[in-house]
């Protein structure tokens, strides 16, 4: 993770680079004084389109490694190099059956985000009401007592919500493990649980 933190912010740096070496030669004020919006989108707009493009492969590239080169240097004790060459040896091999896991992953992503959201709103509020019957009284009578509860509070609020999504987490981990195993010809699963 720390290297491909490292690798994502490098690429993103040398993108956006022909817009910071503009800013640092002439200034912020130097830069944006004088243009329009449509010329301020023209200066930053192409670095823009870049980055969503890198971000994309990123995020693909990412999401194999999670899902399948993790799973296969479990099961086979291998290292990560060799991880890598097996799993896109197998994207390369499956490729329509890879396409297809992609976009179920993009579906089931934005489905729980869906969800998640509407979690933390139905939470939210059943939270916030609770915090307005304790902190509201605690206000007039401590303020120092007030803040010292509402961290716990908050800590307990955010433990709530994971334990909500949680089925939602072990799905999207239980229907990649899932598609591994159709991908390497493998069990995972049905050896560690079955």
């Amino acid at each position: 993770r720390i290297i491909t933190g490292l690798i994502f912010l490098l690429v993103s740096g040398i993108i956006f680079l022909p817009v910071i070496l503009r800013i640092v030669e002439r200034g912020f004020d130097g830069v944006f004084a004088g243009l329009s919006f449509f010329g301020i989108l023209g200066l930053i707009l192409p670095s823009i389109l870049i980055f969503i493009v890198w971000l994309i492969l990123y995020m693909i590239f990412m999401a194999f490694v999670f899902d399948f080169c993790l799973p296969d240097m479990y099961k086979n004790k291998i290292n990560m190099r060799m991880a890598l060459k097996r799993t896109f040896w197998n994207i390369w091999k499956y490729k329509k059956e890879s396409f297809v896991y992609l976009l179920a992953k993009i579906v089931l992503g934005i489905a729980a985000s869906i969800i998640s959201l509407i979690a933390v709103l139905i939470v939210g509020i059943i939270f916030l009401l609770i915090g307005l019957l304790i902190f509201i009284p605690l206000y007039y009578i401590s303020i120092i007592a007030m803040i010292i509860i509402l961290i716990p509070y908050i800590v307990f609020f955010i433990y709530v919500f994971n334990v909500v999504i949680l089925p939602l987490s072990v799905f999207i981990k239980y229907f990649s493990l899932i598609c591994y195993e159709k991908l390497f010809m493998t069990k995972i699963l049905y050896r560690e649980f079955g």
